[in-house]
């Protein structure tokens, strides 16, 4: 995991503060060295690429920028973010190709040469990289089909930028940006905004899977390579024959995902899925991987003596003061905008992995995608008569009556609908499944891995999403994901099979009481967010003081709690981002709150 950046010029120059800046807005993600290449193309055109490197794999000779040369002479120059975990078998593909280093990013090169545009198909891994051909002048970017590593990407008169986060796209002595409104009635219905367009006008994501070729710091063309080929049928496979498939796959795929020359942690939910991951390690040997297991305030430890699932188990306590320490943070470091709550918590954890020294932790995102363990899954595959209906129908601020306008905040949404539904191979839950992959799952879950780790310095890899998993569990069929109403049943038969079920509870997952902690601050923050910029356009002020009113004699009230939840994030977000107030001080002063809070 890394961080990456660069700038193709379309004119004869390149500003001289653009590669201290990079390197500075990016240097959380890579702490342990900086990499450069600079060159002039054949047609005038100068560029730069910069890399700032977290060492996992190969630590003494892994430095990028990678550089490669194929028997007719062509040149190639790369920089990644991320991991490529079938780098062994491309290495022994490619014997007669002169490798440098040990690096798991350097195959790319000779598969490059050999596949051309082609190559990426064969890569099993997740990657944001970006790939210059001497001889052409063309900058290949390119990410992983599920998105797991992010990249940005903007374009003016001057030339083309890219970067791995936003923050390092918004140079200092330019002038602001306007926000993209589209993004924002996004943001404030579904807590993320999805699509090319971020919340900033003019800089864009790099979609999942998607491949640019820009020549003279222009976009020449894009081309997708999508995460699962939705033209599969289901497999038929029986419920003995699944079951041992999957724990080949999954024991081969966490074996992959073990690649490193650092030490490996683990989130442990006990939850389904990190208990799915972690009996995997066990049954592989890893009998003492730490693994970061999250409480909260007045609850008891959760893994007793005779836990069956072995680890070297570090408890981290979530407080109601960590909430509103934590909080300015998240907004900073999700300049991608995403409210998740699970950012917090996640943090904490990020913060007690790196006082480890722990460089890569493996997740569970994924697993609910993949094999179906969303509530909401039920309702997408009824018909309507019976209660049915689409993901992400209905806006989080429903009938609250908070927004001015109820602009189209579901374009997004439905165009990734129309091109899913078009499948007709798929079934309504695969449907509902692909629907959260395409949108829900790189531009909120993946967003929050990636930002709350690399904060820290620290590589999340989410196994549920390694190419072979993920193919075999969503082609399953339906009755072994959804079954009798149970979501991840085939997981669920595999843990029970292996350990039992009777040390499970309820999952409380990194969910924090944020309705309860927020009713105790509504007094204040009710009149304060009703005055802010940031929603004056937006909201009616009235509404937004009726909400916390509503939560101060309610405090457990889920929709209004989500709503508040929402409304302060975003404005935090709005005033660390846009009018840029310094983040280090506490929630009330970001706010403009300037007495003591009690």
């Amino acid at each position: 995991m890394c961080g990456i950046a660069g700038f193709y010029a379309s004119t004869q120059t390149i500003d001289p503060r653009l590669q201290t800046y990079f390197s500075q807005s990016l240097s959380h993600r890579g702490p342990d060295g900086e990499g450069t290449f600079q060159t002039c193309t054949s047609s005038g055109k100068p560029l730069l690429l910069l890399h700032r490197r977290l060492s996992i794999v190969d630590l003494q000779h892994g430095k990028q920028p990678l550089m490669g040369q194929d028997i007719l002479g062509k040149d190639a120059v790369l920089i990644l973010n991320g991991e490529i975990y079938n780098q062994e078998s491309l290495r022994k593909k490619f014997t007669s190709y002169t490798f440098k280093t040990e690096s798991d990013c350097e195959p790319l090169l000779p598969l490059y040469f050999e596949k051309g545009e082609k190559f990426a198909s064969d890569l099993r891994g997740m990657y944001a990289f970006a790939l210059y051909e001497t001889r052409s002048n063309e900058l290949i970017l390119g990410r992983d089909p599920f998105g797991i590593k992010p990249l940005y990407y903007r374009m003016d008169e001057t030339g083309f930028a890219f970067a791995s986060e936003i923050t390092a796209l918004l140079f200092p002595w330019e002038k602001f940006p306007p926000l993209e409104k589209s993004s924002q009635m996004q943001a404030l219905n579904l807590q993320f905004s999805c699509g090319q367009k971020t919340m900033f006008s003019g800089i864009y994501r790099l979609l999942p899977g998607e491949m640019l070729f820009v020549l003279d710091g222009k976009i020449k063309k894009s081309v997708h390579l999508p995460a699962l080929n939705y033209a599969q049928s289901q497999k038929k496979t029986k419920t003995q024959e699944a079951l041992k498939e999957f724990e080949e796959t999954l024991l081969e795929t966490l074996q992959a995902h073990l690649m490193a020359d650092v030490p490996v942690g683990l989130f442990y939910s006990k939850g389904v899925d990190s208990s799915i991951l972690l009996r995997g390690l066990n049954l592989l040997g890893y009998l003492e991987i730490p693994a970061f297991h999250l409480i909260f305030e007045g609850e008891k430890s959760a893994i007793p003596d005779d836990f069956p699932l072995k680890a070297c188990f570090e408890e981290v306590l979530f407080e109601e003061e960590d909430f509103w320490k934590l909080l300015p943070l998240a907004a900073f470091i999700m300049d991608d905008f995403s409210a998740d709550y699970a950012i917090l918590p996640t943090l904490k954890l990020s913060e007690a992995a790196q006082k480890k020294g722990l460089k890569v932790i493996l997740s569970g995102e994924g697993g609910d995608e993949i094999f179906a363990g969303y509530g909401r899954y039920k309702k997408a595959t009824r018909p309507r008569l019976f209660g049915g209906r689409s993901l992400r129908e209905k806006s989080l601020l429903h009938g609250l009556g908070l927004l001015k306008e109820s602009s189209s905040w579901r374009h997004d949404i439905q165009q990734a609908e129309r091109e899913i539904f078009q499948h007709k191979e798929l079934s309504s839950l695969q449907k509902a499944q692909a629907l959260d992959i395409e949108d829900w799952l790189p531009h909120d879950l993946m967003l929050k891995l990636d930002r709350t780790l690399m904060h820290f310095g620290i590589e999340g890899r989410p196994p549920f999403l390694d190419k072979d998993l993920a193919n075999f569990g969503f082609f399953l069929k339906d009755g072994l994901k959804l079954h009798r109403g149970q979501g991840k049943w085939i997981l669920k038969k595999w843990l029970e099979d292996q350990i039992g079920l009777d040390f499970f509870e309820k999952k409380k997952g990194f969910t924090p009481p944020i309705s309860r902690w927020i009713s105790k601050k509504a007094h204040i923050l009710g009149p304060l967010l009703k005055h802010q910029e940031a929603l004056k356009d937006i909201c009616v002020p009235e509404k937004i003081e009726e909400l916390f009113k509503k939560l101060i004699r309610d405090p457990v009230l889920k929709k209004e709690g989500m709503a508040a939840w929402i409304l302060l994030f975003y404005t935090l977000w709005y005033k660390i981002h846009v009018e840029k107030i310094e983040w280090k001080a506490n929630v009330f002063q970001i706010l403009g709150k300037r007495e003591t809070i009690r």
